[in-house]
């Protein structure tokens, strides 16, 4: 069990983005101090000289001064290479839904009829306002990137909305099952932005049934801040969930 215990450590010394970064690097052949640190773009030599300590074992220095990869370090590249060739994307798992997204995926789209069957009635009026056409197509987007989530992210993995969720949905202690999870938390905001703008539009139309225009662009300027410091605060939530995992 020590001997397990061990190799544990040894491969979670390996699970850092800036530690596979020098592994492959050394992969393509010897390099010199400066080269690592351009290839991998590290901010200080103090910051390269402790990845390489971590690294001991995989990464040795010659006596020419140049670094290169053990044994052991050739092997862990290859690791890394089938690693690479499977994907991050081939390993999320396509997670369904619950209740709750499956029910403001029905809200928008009963919006988004309403909203359309208002806007046909108009289409030909003067009073047809642009900022109505606008909410419904930000709307329209949002639901479309929500459905289709996993297939984008296949294709454009970037389409994660913030850099510290790239990071985390690639860490290698992260199975199928919780990737997916966290892709469909993720792009949960787009689903609740698409059927707020539906909601905006909808009202947007009605303006004129519900009274004083001011007051309610006044209150949906009000809640047009709230969502968005609630978004923000929904990101942070999800974030530091899964980094307690971690």
């Amino acid at each position: 069990m020590e001997d397990l215990e061990q190799k544990a450590k040894m491969l979670k010394a390996v699970a850092n983005p800036r530690r596979i970064c020098i592994v492959k690097a050394l992969y393509d052949g010897p390099k010199t101090f400066t080269q690592l640190m351009d290839a991998c773009v590290f901010r200080s030599g103090g910051e390269l000289s402790f990845h390489l300590g971590v690294l001991r074992g995989f990464v040795r220095k010659r006596e020419d001064g140049l670094y290169e990869l053990t044994r052991a370090g050739r092997r862990l590249a290859d690791l890394i290479e089938i690693i690479d060739e499977a994907g991050v994307a081939g390993s999320l798992r396509r997670v369904r839904p619950g209740l709750l997204e499956a029910v403001v995926v029905a809200l928008t789209l009963a919006l988004l009829t309403l909203d359309a069957f208002y806007l046909a009635g108009r289409i030909n009026a003067s009073s047809l306002m642009p900022d109505v056409l606008t909410y419904v197509t930000v709307s329209v987007v949002m639901l479309v990137v929500y459905l289709f989530r996993f297939e984008l992210l296949e294709r454009y993995p970037y389409l994660i909305n913030l850099p510290a969720f790239t990071y985390i949905i690639s860490h290698p202690f992260l199975d199928p099952q919780t990737r997916g999870n966290i892709v469909n938390k993720v792009f949960r905001v787009h689903l609740f932005v698409s059927l707020f703008f539906a909601f905006l539009a909808f009202i947007s139309l009605k303006k004129n049934v519900l009274g004083d225009v001011r007051i309610i662009n006044n209150a949906l300027m009000a809640v047009i801040v709230v969502f968005l410091a609630s978004s923000f605060l929904y990101y942070r939530h999800v974030y530091r969930t899964v980094i307690e995992k971690l």
